[in-house]
């Protein structure tokens, strides 16, 4: 006897489902949300893990930040349907192998409109200073890969002793450790939102500090960056935050707050490579 021909196979979704799961799985794609969450607290743990051994260590860390822009297109564009742009913000802390605590803490009590050019320009030592690091860069370039220079390696150690600081005191020989932070769906453009990026810059710290045994207190100093805008914007939403009640909410453990140079760094290599 033959079956009904009209009739709906209610095995078939559950088997489509898991050949779906099985053929997915090979090549390490999920669709299942709580899966992904599952995933994403794992990998976000471990990095999080570095930065409170880290700090559990005596070592400090800074946060450095920048607008992630990515356009999100449609399939047929129309005029009632277009592409648009998102902005998101992305950060990373950056775990510090060297240390300033020989620098000096104060900060300037002078008026700055005070002060002579001469201040902020480089002295005559300072242009020693460079010119020989820059002698030092170039030579260790040369004596590694041109082979006539190759004579001069024991002068380049020698040179490279006397320009290098003590390692204990500044080591360029390590490279920082940086630790991915999670992307944050805001807008730096809004300070609204630049507010909410701040909030949990300061809930990292209290996390972080809290899981390596260590109480935030108005000591606790984390230094904090972007680019020259992303500066002005931190500033600014700390400047709005001034009349809060706790030290949390005045973002009082972000500071410094000082402006980074990724952007320059990138036009340098850009520029080089089009050479």
């Amino acid at each position: 006897m033959q079956g009904n021909p009209y009739r709906r196979d209610t095995n078939a979704a559950p088997k489509a489902k898991l050949w779906v799961y099985d053929r997915l799985k090979a090549i390490g794609v999920t669709v299942s949300h709580s899966t992904v969450l599952k995933v994403q607290n794992q990998i976000g743990g471990k990095f999080n893990g570095e930065l409170i051994d880290a700090v559990r260590s005596g070592m400090r860390f800074r946060i450095v930040g920048d607008n992630v822009n990515f356009k999100v297109r449609v399939s047929r564009e129309r005029k009632d349907k277009m592409g648009y742009m998102e902005h998101w913000f992305g950060s990373a802390a950056i775990i510090q192998h060297t240390n300033f605590q020989n620098l000096a803490m104060q900060s300037p009590k002078k008026p700055l409109l005070q002060m002579p050019p001469s201040t902020f320009l480089p002295s005559e030592e300072d242009v020693t200073a460079i010119k020989l690091d820059c002698v030092v860069l170039v030579l260790e370039v040369l004596v590694e890969h041109v082979s006539v220079f190759s004579c001069f390696k024991p002068l380049l150690l020698d040179m490279k002793r006397k320009v290098q600081p003590p390692l204990d005191v500044f080591d360029t020989s390590k490279v920082n450790t940086m630790i991915r932070l999670p992307l944050l769906c805001k807008n730096e453009q809004k300070y609204a939102e630049v507010i909410k990026v701040s909030d949990s810059y300061e809930q990292l710290i209290d996390d972080i500090y809290t899981e390596a045994g260590l109480q935030v207190d108005d000591s606790t100093k984390v230094h904090i960056g972007g680019d020259q805008l992303t500066r002005e914007r931190f500033s600014g939403a700390k400047r709005l935050r001034a009349t809060a009640l706790t030290s949390k909410e005045k973002f009082q453990h972000l500071t410094p707050i000082t402006f980074e140079f990724f952007h320059l760094q990138m036009n340098f290599l850009t520029a080089l490579f089009k050479l």
